[in-house]
C-alpha cells in the first residue's frame, strides 16, 4: 500500500467513525374543535426544523414520517319520537247478552185478572283479546367521518354504529269494538336507539417524494375537515424517524484535517518528482 493509499484509507476512516445516530420524535397539536360537514375544516402545520433542533436533530435526514388526526363523535339526533304501531290479536269470544228489559201485562186468573212480567233485549257481544305496541325511535343515522389531507395524500376515517332497543310502560286498555262488548288491549312502547358515535380517527404514512418536500420546505401542512355528519377534533400528531447528520469528534476532525493535508502533500510531492 502507497503512502497515498495509506493516507486516503484513513481520511475514510476518520469520516466512518462520525457515524450517524438518530431516533424518533414526535408532536401533537391539541384541540377543541367542532367540525360539520360539508364545510368545517380545521387547517395547520408543523415547522420541523425547530422541531428537529429540539431534539438534538438540527440537519438530519427524515428516514419516514406519518401524521395522524384523532377526534370524539357525540350523538347528534336526526329523528327522535314515535315511530308507527303494531297489534295483534290473542283470542276471543262471543255471546249474546242482555242488553235491555221491558215489563208487559197480560191477562190470567180466567181473564178476570191482570198480571205483569218483565220482557228481555238480548244484543251481540264480542270480547277479544290484543297486544299492541307503540314504536319509538332515537335516530342519528348519519356517520361521521373525518379526511386527514396531508402532502399530496389524504385519508379517511369514521365512528362506529351502535342499535340498542328496550321496552318500557307496559299498560293495558279496554275500547269499543262495535258490539256490546269491547276489546282488552295490553300495549307497550318500544323505544330503538340506534347512534353513530365514539371514537375516530385517521391516518397517514408519507412516501419518499413527500420526505423529500418536506426537507426543503421545513414544515408540513395538513387540514382535517368533516366529510359527513360532526365531531370534535382533539389532536392532530406527527411522528418522524430521523438519522442524525454525521459530525465528527474534536480529535476525530482534527486527524481528518490532519489526514487531508498529508493527502495534499503527498500529492505535491509526487507531481514535483515527475520529469518536466
Amino acid at each position: 500500500m502507497t503512502k497515498l493509499t495509506k493516507i486516503a484509507a484513513a481520511v475514510t476512516a476518520v469520516t466512518l467513525a462520525g457515524a450517524a445516530h438518530g431516533g424518533v420524535i414526535t408532536s401533537t397539536i391539541s384541540l377543541d374543535q367542532l367540525l360539520n360537514a360539508p364545510n368545517g375544516v380545521y387547517s395547520g402545520n408543523f415547522s420541523l426544523n425547530p422541531l428537529l433542533a429540539a431534539n438534538g436533530l438540527a440537519g438530519g435526514t427524515i428516514l419516514s414520517a406519518n401524521i395522524s388526526a384523532y377526534g370524539f363523535s357525540d350523538t347528534q339526533l336526526n329523528r327522535s319520537g314515535y315511530a308507527g304501531y303494531s297489534e295483534g290479536y290473542n283470542y276471543g269470544y262471543s255471546n249474546n247478552i242482555v242488553v235491555s228489559t221491558y215489563s208487559y201485562s197480560y191477562s190470567c186468573g180466567w181473564g178476570w185478572s191482570t198480571c205483569f212480567a218483565t220482557g228481555y233485549n238480548y244484543g251481540y257481544a264480542a270480547y277479544n283479546d290484543f297486544n299492541a305496541t307503540y314504536y319509538y325511535e332515537n335516530v342519528d343515522s348519519v356517520l361521521d367521518t373525518m379526511k386527514l389531507s396531508a402532502g399530496t395524500g389524504n385519508t379517511t376515517g369514521s365512528d362506529s354504529r351502535s342499535v340498542s332497543s328496550y321496552n318500557s310502560n307496559f299498560y293495558s286498555y279496554s275500547r269499543s269494538n262495535g258490539t256490546y262488548g269491547y276489546d282488552s288491549v295490553h300495549v307497550h312502547d318500544q323505544v330503538t336507539t340506534d347512534v353513530t358515535s365514539g371514537d375516530l380517527s385517521s391516518s397517514y404514512t408519507f412516501g419518499s417524494a413527500e420526505l423529500l418536500a418536506m426537507a426543503l420546505s421545513g414544515q408540513l401542512d395538513f387540514s382535517v375537515s368533516a366529510v359527513s355528519g360532526q365531531f370534535d377534533l382533539r389532536q392532530v400528531s406527527i411522528s418522524l424517524d430521523v438519522l442524525e447528520a454525521a459530525v465528527p469528534e474534536p480529535a476525530s476532525a482534527a486527524l481528518l484535517l490532519a489526514g487531508l493535508a498529508g493527502l495534499a502533500a503527498a500529492t505535491r510531492a509526487r507531481r514535483a518528482k515527475k520529469p518536466s
